[in-house]
């Protein structure tokens, strides 16, 4: 019998094992499968690159990138400059290059952006003696901006070489905040950045474009955009006053890093208090976390008493929330014919540094309904027209006001009932400081108050080479009542548009006295 093939010495021999081919690691498969992707993507960009100018994007980071960049040089004029941070909402703003000129550079938020430069610098140079330099003026404010956001572009408008820097913010930092929260919330850092780096793609902007429904405005999407005006203040109902204070704080280290980087490039500044309307009511006014629930409802309940107690015709001022403020549109409406058989409401007599009066104010047929009734009831309000029931149940409201803040006493909103109140009582001293207590105790507060004021005054005092434009106290003073209203305000913090004007010129008698010191100070060590 033949031998089997496997035996000694004979046949083929044993075979060698059978190895599988290697098989690419998953990253070089993940690379492998995206090459047709990345092709198509290329391929995309330069098409487009033909067809479709060169889109910066929206950065999602919406200024609080200290990376990107919000001052490039202007491609049309050499030694330019141009700004990029309004998103297509708005045209940017073109700097000329530096000439002989002092230039002026304004910071802030919306209020700032409403400053009417052209004007201020006008009245600079309208002042100035012969042999002086003129002004030059760049207002660089962005709505919705607070000190955050204003600091980094601070740093980078130092490369416009200034020579004055005026800084009026303090009215956003509760909007930044619930900006950054929102941003926080919806994309962590590095997906924010690739984001941001798909927004410049030319592909991903061309395929915004086709998806979007016909009739929405590229810059005016309904998306959830954090520098979209809003009343929703929910995400800060659980916050404390301590974390206020907190939030406070940062505004203060941005003020003062704003001020440092000033010194250090060897620019004056002027730093200004903000301007705010004590007669609109706190905008998140919750309790005290250590306050017991049941003290928090029988506080509450109180509150709301005293308010169903408030004569009919000065009511709108009493309440909070969305229904009873007026926005800064509700001054702008299309025309609408006065009645001829009601009265304009009594507006009160500022002094003729202010020259308050309907004609600073916009015209009567473009005020909206809301407008309408807000004033009829600030025209009642100080004329203090109520009679002996009126007077009775006022003081009634009192009681129950007064007991509420026992139960409670940072509780912002029966501080702002009872300082209007009181007013409505004649106790006019108690009742604006009730009125700026409601705004301090705020807990995210759409308006400059003390704190935020008082970070300001205290910064100015403790830095050389900064001037105090105090404008809250200065309209303040000038104020009749002592209470700052809708003659000069559109809502809680914003000038109706003719008051900035005026505002230019008293920034302007700040101004020329600093510059002025600078210039003294300037000879007196080259003489040295």
């Amino acid at each position: 019998m033949a031998a089997p093939h496997h035996a000694l010495g004979t046949g083929p021999g044993p075979r060698a094992p059978v190895v599988p081919p290697r098989r690419p690691g998953r990253v070089a498969t993940l690379l492998v499968a995206l090459l047709p992707a990345a092709a198509c993507l290329v391929l995309g960009e330069v098409v487009l690159g033909v067809l479709r100018p060169a889109d910066q994007g929206p950065p999602l980071s919406r200024g609080f990138d200290p990376t990107a960049a919000y001052l490039v040089p202007d491609p049309d004029v050499p030694g330019g400059y141009l700004t990029q941070m309004f998103d297509g909402q708005k045209p940017e703003v073109r700097i000329a290059p530096r000439d002989h000129r002092r230039r002026v550079l304004l910071f802030g938020g919306s209020n700032t952006e409403t400053f009417p430069p052209a004007v201020l610098e006008y009245e600079l140079n309208r002042r100035l003696a012969g042999d002086d330099r003129p002004f030059e003026v760049v207002n660089l404010g962005r709505s919705g901006y607070g000190s955050e956001r204003a600091s980094i572009l601070f740093e980078q408008a130092m490369a416009l070489d200034p020579e004055l820097v005026v800084i009026y913010s303090g009215h956003n930092e509760f909007i930044e905040a619930g900006f950054r929260q929102e941003l926080d919330d919806h994309l962590s850092g590095p997906v924010r950045i690739a984001a941001d780096a798909a927004a410049h793609l030319r592909t991903f902007q061309t395929l915004c474009d086709v998806l979007r429904p016909a009739g929405v405005d590229a810059g005016r999407e309904a998306a959830n955009r954090p520098e979209a005006a809003n009343w929703d203040f929910a995400r800060f109902q659980d916050q404390t006053y301590d974390q206020t204070l907190e939030r406070f704080e940062r505004y203060r280290q941005h003020l003062r890093s704003m001020l440092a980087l000033a010194d250090k490039n060897g620019v004056p500044a002027v730093l200004c208090t903000v301007i705010s309307n004590p007669l609109t009511a706190p905008f998140s006014s919750t309790f005290d976390p250590t306050v017991p629930a049941e003290r928090r409802e029988q506080a509450q309940i109180a509150c709301e008493r005293a308010l169903a107690l408030v004569p009919e015709r000065y009511r709108m001022l009493f309440e909070g929330g969305g229904n009873a403020r007026v926005h800064v549109l509700d001054w702008a409406r299309p025309p609408k014919p006065w009645p001829d058989d009601e009265p304009l409401p009594a507006l009160r007599r500022w002094p003729r540094t202010v020259r308050a009066g309907l004609l600073l104010m916009p015209p009567p047929e473009a005020w909206s309904e809301k407008a309408r009734q807000v004033l009829r009831a600030q025209a009642a309000f100080f004329a203090r027209d109520g009679d002996a029931e009126d007077l009775e149940a006022l003081r009634s409201a009192r009681e129950q006001l007064a007991a509420a803040l026992k139960l409670a006493p940072d509780y912002p909103m029966a501080h702002y009932r009872l300082g209007l109140v009181q007013h409505l009582l004649g106790e006019t001293a108690l009742a604006t400081e009730h009125l700026y207590e409601s705004a301090r105790f705020d807990r995210a507060p759409r308006k400059g108050n003390d704190v935020s004021n008082g970070i300001v005054r205290a910064l100015a005092r403790a830095h050389a080479g900064v001037q105090l434009f105090d404008a809250e106290a200065l309209y303040r003073e000038r104020a009749p009542d002592g209470l700052i209203g809708y003659e000069l305000m559109k809502d809680e913090c914003h000038l109706h548009d003719k008051v900035y004007v005026v505002l230019m010129h008293d920034l302007a008698d700040v101004i020329l006295p600093s510059v002025r010191a600078t210039d003294t100070n300037a000879e007196a060590e080259s003489g040295r």
